[in-house]
């Protein structure tokens, strides 16, 4: 979803959009993100229809405030490897 003000954006962007029509959604968001969680939840509360259905799933972030350039290589590994796992989530929900 992104970080700050990034998920605004975000949720912004999907409240414009018909649920019943963009059904199952995935949510992707950083395992160390505490806030977003409650925001699609709340959103997905006021748009989502029974018919619809969402998940999230967490994948570690990339690079941290103040992480050391040198470290971020194998961080972005460890990233890339756990955004694979997305592929089969996606298959699971029939995207």
């Amino acid at each position: 979803m992104g970080s700050g003000g990034h998920t605004a954006e975000m949720l912004r962007l999907l409240n414009h959009l018909n649920f019943d029509n963009y059904s199952p959604r995935l949510y992707i968001m950083a395992d160390s993100d505490t806030s977003t969680e409650t925001k699609i939840v709340d959103l997905e509360k006021r748009k989502a229809s029974n018919k619809t259905s969402h998940s999230v799933h967490r994948i570690p972030r990339s690079r941290s405030v103040n992480q050391s350039y040198l470290s971020i290589r194998m961080y972005k590994l460890v990233d890339g490897l756990c955004s694979d796992e997305v592929i089969p989530v996606q298959s699971d929900l029939n995207l």
